[in-house]
């Protein structure tokens, strides 16, 4: 499936992490889900010319974006209801199958010989005509055509089914939703933090920060990919560093909690933390006993 779509993904993605952050009374608007990009279309194939039947279903079997493909012999036998089925018929049943697969995730093939096919297929709404002799490029192309643009309309409806469960969960008007999610995208807007290392600027996104270290006028700024010594206080820091992100394991060691893996408790009254790069910080007595022993 062709990914120049996703921005309907992203949409779906970030509408849920905004919802799911909303607060306790709003969080259950998340359990939609977030289904991939890669839907599998199921293929109905109805046709009277038996041996393009089988030449077509051969074509079709080991496409990517094809889950099946199933030779019908009557009408009633197509699922019409299923999401994403493409039907490949002749121009005779085109009119009659056509009801059956208008909306959203569903889309009729004709396949015929003349110009007379051809205008039978637009007439009853086919989303496609295909000329006899089969020719595999254009089999291709009309299938990589259709799952595109089958796999927007199904995005599509997975945002707008989100949106309307949260306008009617919170209450609120349709025209309301757009500014709502707009203030609550801007509050999760990434907070960054910036200093000079090594006689340059850096800046850092905080989620980015494992972990902090105080080594006498300087600081260890530790990441997953770098790690930077920067000249400043702890105190400096913690001012710039989310308070309900960041959180001191001892007077000179602050640790983003999101890197957290557990708490280590040993003998003597001793603990450790544990991130999960396996980095282990000694948690000072006074600092487990306010936070560390109650957030395990």
């Amino acid at each position: 499936m062709k990914t120049s779509l996703s921005v309907w993904e992203q949409k779906l993605v970030s509408y849920q992490q905004v919802i799911a952050s909303a607060g306790p009374g709003e969080a259950a608007l998340s359990d939609y889900p977030c289904q991939s990009a890669s839907t599998q279309l199921m293929v109905f194939v109805l046709l009277r010319y038996e041996s393009v039947a089988a030449q077509l279903c051969e074509l079709l079997a080991y496409h990517p974006d094809i889950e099946q493909v199933q030779t019908v012999t009557d009408k009633p036998a197509i699922l019409a209801e299923h999401l994403a089925a493409i039907c490949f018929c002749d121009s005779g049943n085109a009119s009659s199958l056509s009801t059956r697969f208008k909306g959203a995730g569903r889309q009729l093939v004709v396949i015929g010989r003349s110009n007379a096919d051809a205008l039978k297929a637009f007439e009853a709404g086919a989303a496609a005509f295909i000329q006899l002799p089969l020719q595999e490029q254009r089999v291709l192309y009309v299938i990589s055509d259709l799952a595109t643009r089958m796999q927007e309309l199904i995005q599509q409806q997975r945002v707008t089914h989100l949106l309307d469960r949260m306008i009617k969960k919170l209450n609120i008007a349709p025209d309301e939703a757009a500014a709502w999610i707009a203030s609550r995208m801007s509050s999760r807007t990434q907070q960054r933090v910036t200093f000079r290392s090594d006689n340059a600027w850096c800046s850092l996104a905080c989620d980015d920060i494992n972990w902090v270290q105080a080594a006498g006028d300087y600081m260890c700024i530790y990441t997953a990919g770098e790690n930077y010594v920067v000249r400043t206080t702890l105190a400096d820091l913690s001012r710039k560093l989310s308070s309900n992100t960041f959180q001191h394991v001892n007077r000179s060691e602050l640790v983003n909690r999101h890197f957290v893996k557990m708490v280590e408790q040993c003998a003597n009254r001793v603990a450790y933390l544990v991130l999960n790069d396996g980095t282990r910080l000694k948690i000072s007595r006074r600092h487990f006993a306010a936070f560390w022993q109650h957030n395990q």
